[in-house]
């Protein structure tokens, strides 16, 4: 038994609740079983019980045993104070507030098959835990699930747009680019991405935008891909450019044993991707102001519509030449962007303005981006559960991460209900 189980039997009534009797043998009807408390204090907020001929309005809180109130160190704690009743499943001892009152206690009987239920889906070995259940849940139900994620998903995401705020003295414009440059970096190097573009302020670049080997060079130079002695006549090109800027603005540089090769394709090598962040910023810098205002997927392509400088139409690094690439970025490429920086950043804007227009926009967004396609979306298919719009992927991207992964499953809206129904 977990106080999780006994948290969400609480929350959803799953016992009689007709019959309710503290351990003195007093009445007990619940009026509002209360808002379920995920952080720090008691376990839930705001209920509304009559015990006996009294209405009380306060906090429950639940544990496995009574005594627990003590081991937790409620009783001196103030935060406990106005709980009104103590739910437990045994009941070894009184309870009492730091002012010496004495808590009713209600001990909770839990149904075996929800216990039985519930140490299946938290034992499971498998992909997730409720692979042989979920098909047996309504379609409705799952859709109505992954709305809510795709909310949630992007919510996670307003955290770290902060701390970039804070760490870049509330430019967005630069935020932006710090998260378009972790999208073109995809998951393998989003991080050394972002060092890059925190490391370079975006008044330097901003100052070289009509200038396209100057670009390259800040950006090249400054991921430390430069510095590979070997490199070709266009590199020492770009090496001799930036030890000029290097000096002139005092850059600082990454190591480049920081960016990962292995396992990509030449499309993902770091250079291409680099090559395709300088061609953003020479076709649509600034940018913040115009995200803002947009609005639909055709102005989304129309604005980062651009081709990579020619050197990287015949190369993937600083290497030997290889058959012509499309010069143009493609669509699928700048639809990630819209998944993973743009929507982000207008969501976190719109709650940062507090205005829910900007944030819809951004939802709105997602809803009518192409579905994503990585390993993750793959096995969600072979469960027969997909997605038909880049919200519905974040969302089970969301779900398998954040739910399944940590055994969640009691606060999943599939896993709670198959306990429910058990």
């Amino acid at each position: 038994m977990t106080e999780d189980l006994l948290q969400f039997i609480w929350k959803h009534q799953l016992f009689d609740a007709k019959n309710m009797r503290t351990e003195e043998n007093e009445p007990v009807n619940i009026l509002k079983a209360g808002y379920h408390n995920q952080h720090a204090g008691p376990d839930f907020f705001e209920s509304h019980i009559k015990i006996g001929n009294t209405v009380w309005a306060g906090n429950i809180e639940i544990h496995i045993k009574a005594s627990d109130w003590y081991k937790h160190g409620h009783d001196t704690d103030q935060a406990y104070d106005n709980v009104i009743l103590h739910v437990v499943q045994h009941y070894d001892k009184d309870v009492y507030r730091k002012d010496g009152s004495k808590i009713p206690v209600f001990t909770l009987a839990v149904g075996e098959n929800y216990h039985l239920k519930y140490n299946q889906l938290r034992e499971s070995r498998k992909w997730v835990a409720c692979e042989d259940s979920i098909t047996f849940i309504d379609e409705i139900h799952i859709k109505t699930w992954l709305q809510k994620l795709t909310v949630e998903r992007l919510e996670n995401k307003v955290d770290r747009v902060n701390q970039l705020l804070m760490a870049t003295q509330n430019d967005w414009e630069h935020v932006l680019w710090v998260f378009m440059a972790r999208a073109l970096g995809t998951n393998v190097n989003a991080e050394p991405f972002q060092r890059l573009m925190v490391q370079i302020p975006m008044q330097v670049l901003f100052k070289h935008v009509n200038n396209p080997i100057q670009i390259e060079a800040l950006l090249f130079g400054c991921s430390g891909l430069l510095d590979d002695p070997d490199n070709n006549e266009y590199a020492l090109h770009l090496r001799k450019e930036f030890k000029f800027l290097k000096n002139k603005y005092q850059l600082m540089t990454i190591e480049p044993h920081n960016w990962k090769m292995l396992r990509l394709r030449p499309a993902n090598f770091p250079h291409v991707r680099i090559a395709q962040l300088a061609a953003l910023i020479r076709k649509c810098a600034p940018v913040f102001e115009k995200m803002k205002n947009m609005r639909n997927t055709a102005q989304l392509f129309e604005l980062f519509d651009t081709h990579i400088s020619d050197y990287w139409v015949k190369h993937s690094n600083f290497g030997q030449a290889h058959k012509k690439r499309n010069a143009k970025i493609s669509r699928r490429t700048l639809e990630l962007l819209a998944i993973n920086a743009i929507c982000p950043v207008l969501f976190s804007y719109g709650q940062y303005v507090n205005e829910q227009e900007i944030k819809d926009r951004a939802i709105d967004l997602l809803y009518v981006l192409s579905p994503e396609k990585n390993s993750i979306l793959e096995k969600w298919k072979a469960l027969e559960i997909t997605g038909s719009s880049a919200a519905d992927t974040q969302a089970l991207i969301h779900l398998k991460k954040a739910y399944c992964d940590q055994k969640k499953c009691l606060s999943c809206a599939i896993g709670g209900k198959i306990v429910m129904e058990a």
